[in-house]
């Protein structure tokens, strides 16, 4: 079913403008260009390796949007960290906030999940008032702002495989609108297609086979509540190695797959795959 699925492609029409073609995109991408057009500030959740921060600065050059992509917050991102600082003699230091909140455009947040609450709720006002200070400036949010935070979970702490999440407060979870962003098949086969472009056939035949294996480990280790994301970059890491290296489907399963599990996970899902054949 995966092989039969057609990736998205995107081209976009903007006012006395050539259409500008995006290329092969998420199946939701339609949807986070249509939040940002809409002044949303857009929360974007799903599993690693699905490609959100790179859809954000997409869709942001569709929509001729500036953008700014801060440092991944963490535990130990700091309120100065996004809304600035005076130092000692009075000079104000910027944070991430600063450009985009003044002059417009959309301020980009890896990794936001994983972030200190308490840096987050320095930024509610400025998300959901009207102006915010910065140092002793008082600062109009300009119409054309938004913010787009990329995580792993919905904000309420740690699930099964991201155990390092913070649980963010609800009242900066509620400045944003989710959109749900897991692995686009679609976007996957023409990764694959593209590998196949520049293989051998016994490349080829292989890529198709380390393409079919990830999907089912990745089906597998989910219904069995393994704590490993399978993700995309799987795919492309195995379809690197066999076409530079003509490497083996084994090395690439080791390689991606078996090695980065305990001995009996591997156990477990390699048994598994053994009575579905």
């Amino acid at each position: 079913e995966a092989r039969n699925v057609a990736p998205l492609r995107i081209e976009v029409a903007r006012a006395n403008e050539p259409p500008k073609d995006m290329g092969v995109q998420h199946k939701r991408f339609p949807e986070l260009m249509g939040m940002l057009m809409a002044g949303l500030n857009v929360w974007l959740v799903g599993p690693a390796g699905t490609g959100k921060t790179l859809a954000a600065e997409n869709a942001c050059d569709a929509l001729g949007l500036p953008h700014f992509r801060a440092k991944s917050v963490g535990p130990t991102t700091a309120e100065y960290d996004l809304l600035g600082y005076n130092t000692a003699d009075g000079t104000f230091k910027p944070g991430a906030f600063y450009q985009t909140y003044k002059h417009g455009g959309v301020l980009l947040i890896d990794e936001i999940d994983s972030a200190s609450g308490d840096a987050l709720i320095a930024i509610n006002s400025a998300l959901a008032n009207g102006y915010a200070f910065f140092g002793d400036e008082r600062v109009n949010k300009h119409p054309d702002f938004r913010c787009v935070a990329a995580a792993n979970t919905v904000g309420q702490g740690r699930d099964s495989v991201y155990i390092g999440r913070s649980q963010i407060d609800g009242a900066t979870l509620d400045r944003f609108s989710f959109l749900r962003w897991g692995y686009d098949e679609g976007i996957e086969q023409s990764i694959v297609n593209s590998w196949k472009m520049i293989a051998s056939a016994s490349q080829s035949a292989r890529i198709d086979k380390w393409y079919a294996l990830v999907l089912e480990v990745r089906r597998v280790t989910e219904e069995l509540d393994v704590r490993i994301p399978i993700s995309t970059r799987a795919i492309i890491d195995g379809c690197t190695y066999i076409v530079t290296s003509d490497a083996s489907l084994r090395a690439c399963a080791d390689m991606r797959l078996w090695d980065r599990m305990s001995t009996s996970d591997a156990k477990k899902v390699q048994a598994a795959l053994k009575n579905q054949e």
